[in-house]
């Protein structure tokens, strides 16, 4: 088996049977592996994708942990992976028409990764969107100059699963997993990789298409969410404090202005900005020390006593 293709699923049923006929699921050395995260609509639906194609190498499963949440969907996927290769793929995204092709004539290169250069668009106009921007930016800046920031930003900027082919064995050498969290679920998984592979590939060759929902998780804010991938973010910085020296890892600092400007506009609760505060005191990181914006920090300020009049108030 040459490649295992793992999704998680969730409610859109719709969504999934488009991944599924973009998937090269004709092919022998491929295997899918669809892991249902407690989904509690469109199950007659999900039933009849099920019967049409669990007969073409297409393995359904759920996810049986209490745990919701796509990390330990994938998670259960990897353990029953046969493929050398694993590449990962949301639910809501599907893949172009030549990704047989882009993708079949790496699987017998001797490397523990492979990134390629993800598309993205807008779900319900097709119009190009910017949801793969950032990634796009990493690997044609390597590909254009291979120098030290632009690897830095490689191995850990590049924070999505998705878009590249990771060697099974690798993932099992080094125990990668994803976190079992309802959000930013692959940033541990993708430093890991990224800090621990040795040979990889960077192409800008193109087989993966993301899509931008206005109801997904990615663009959905709420307090909860918000404290999460922040958590995460200080977890990462966390990790690269041991590799990384003071220079290179002012790279990946977290910048704590645009962090609290983004809890002031979207009308965050007062103990989600004191939770910030907290955040970053417990990990000894100035919360106003890289790129000092006044206007936002009065603006910030200004809105916490706000905040605090209206608790007195209440009470």
């Amino acid at each position: 088996m040459e490649l295992s293709i793992i999704l998680p699923y969730y409610n859109h049923a719709n969504k999934l049977y488009r991944l599924l006929r973009t998937l090269p699921i004709d092919k022998k050395e491929v295997e899918v592996i669809v892991v249902n995260d407690h989904s509690n609509l469109n199950n007659e639906i999900y039933e009849k994708i099920k019967k049409k194609y669990e007969a073409n190498n297409v393995i359904f499963m759920d996810n049986d942990i209490n745990k919701k949440g796509a990390g330990s969907a994938v998670n259960k996927a990897l353990k029953h992976a046969k493929g050398k290769w694993i590449t990962l793929v949301g639910a809501d995204d599907y893949f172009l028409k030549n990704n047989w092709t882009v993708l079949s004539k790496y699987f017998d290169c001797d490397v523990d990764t492979i990134f390629f250069t993800p598309i993205s668009v807008e779900e319900y106009t097709t119009k190009l969107s910017d949801r793969h921007s950032s990634y796009k930016k990493i690997i044609y800046n390597y590909k254009d100059e291979q120098n030290r920031i632009n690897e830095l930003y490689l191995r850990y900027g590049f924070h999505s699963a998705c878009s590249r082919l990771i060697k099974r064995k690798f993932i099992e050498k080094y125990n990668l997993r994803f976190a079992e969290t309802h959000v930013a679920n692959d940033v541990k998984f993708s430093i890991r990789l990224g800090h621990y592979m040795k040979n990889f590939i960077v192409t800008k060759e193109v087989f993966y298409c993301i899509t931008k929902d206005k109801g997904s998780l990615t663009t959905t804010v709420t307090d909860e969410n918000f404290i999460t991938r922040l958590k995460i973010n200080l977890q990462k910085y966390k990790f690269l404090r041991k590799y990384l020296s003071e220079k290179e890892l002012e790279l990946f600092e977290p910048n704590g202005i645009p962090i609290l400007v983004t809890a002031i506009q979207t009308k965050m609760k007062l103990n989600t900005i004191q939770t910030i505060f907290a955040l970053f005191k417990k990990n000894k990181i100035n919360i106003f020390k890289i790129k000092r914006n006044y206007i936002n920090i009065r603006k910030m300020i200004d809105y916490v006593n706000r905040l605090k009049q209206i608790k007195k108030f209440r009470d």
